[in-house]
């Protein structure tokens, strides 16, 4: 049955579950192309601790767009990703929007708010003191715009006082002015949810982290320590941040695995938490549901 125009469906779900693998299912019976939400597959380089996909077999986009030192913000991937989507409808495909990363997401769909630009001067000054004493600032200040903000994001917990510093307002007034005006453009979308029982999610993260150390997660780090500082903001993210402490002999290797798989279920519950609150999805189980997966979407979508 043919479509009367093209769709956009966001699968979403925490780290691990299997969007990636499925996504190009999806996309290959669907006739679409996959652009990619997820911060960290934005960044050339980071392979194997990003699980990007071995095989395409289908186009994606927004992946390996930039080096880890360029600025490559949430404005920057929204307007990427609009002309995107607007070029792959053109075609007269449909597309899958992928990735874990909520906040990238919520832009996308619902547009941006306007904040302060960066001011290198405040951030200096944040960037002396320390990340607890920080995010307890943050707490005084916008406990309401503390709350989305995990106690130990120092990117987020400085960035949001640079924008209470720099505007006079508290980050939730900011959001609730945005949210109150009708200049945001919106995106029609389906949105499928992806989930595994709490233990068999526990092991699918714990298998896959095995399997980036087999792969050479650690060379990779290497690699790219031969090239950027450490500090770089992209490589403090989870499994990066640990396979430094590794290659600098702070900790061992069990220790690192270990805390590559505790962190990585800590954010994979964050993750989940954000899309249940964050967006109306419909949820299953990436393999005992696969058939109702295809039969959700044609019914939504008139596929």
């Amino acid at each position: 049955m043919k479509m009367s125009c093209s769709f956009n469906v966001a699968l979403v779900g925490p780290t691990g579950v299997g969007k990636t693998a499925l996504s190009q299912e999806l996309a290959l019976e669907f006739n679409a192309e996959i652009v990619n939400s997820d911060s960290l597959l934005f960044y050339r380089g980071m392979d194997i601790g990003t699980a990007k996909p071995k095989k395409i077999l289908v186009p994606h986009h927004l992946i390996d767009c930039a080096n880890l030192d360029e600025h490559f913000d949430i404005e920057k991937f929204r307007n990427l990703a609009l002309s995107t989507i607007a070029a792959i409808h053109n075609k007269k495909k449909n597309v899958f929007i992928v990735g874990g990363s909520g906040f990238y997401l919520r832009a996308l769909t619902q547009g941006l708010y306007k904040v302060p630009q960066v001011s290198y001067e405040v951030r200096a000054q944040l960037e002396k003191e320390e990340t607890g004493a920080l995010y307890e600032r943050l707490k005084k200040l916008d406990s309401e715009g503390s709350a989305p903000i995990h106690p130990h994001d120092r990117y987020r917990t400085i960035r949001a006082l640079e924008m209470i510093l720099l505007s006079g307002k508290k980050v939730s007034e900011i959001k609730k002015d945005f949210e109150k005006s009708q200049i945001n453009t919106q995106l029609d979308i389906t949105y499928v949810g992806l989930n595994l029982p709490r233990l068999e999610l526990h092991q699918k993260i714990q298998e896959r982290t095995k399997n980036m150390l087999g792969e050479g997660l650690e060379q990779e780090v290497k690699t790219l320590l031969g090239q950027y500082p450490a500090e770089t903001r992209s490589l403090q993210s989870v499994g990066y941040k640990q396979m430094i402490s590794y290659v600098k002999n702070e900790i061992s290797l069990a220790q690192c695995e270990e805390e590559i798989v505790q962190r990585t279920r800590q954010l994979a519950k964050r993750q989940l938490t954000w899309f249940r609150h964050q967006v109306c999805a419909t949820w299953f189980h990436p393999v005992i549901d696969r058939s109702k997966i295809y039969d959700f979407i044609r019914k939504i979508t008139g596929a």
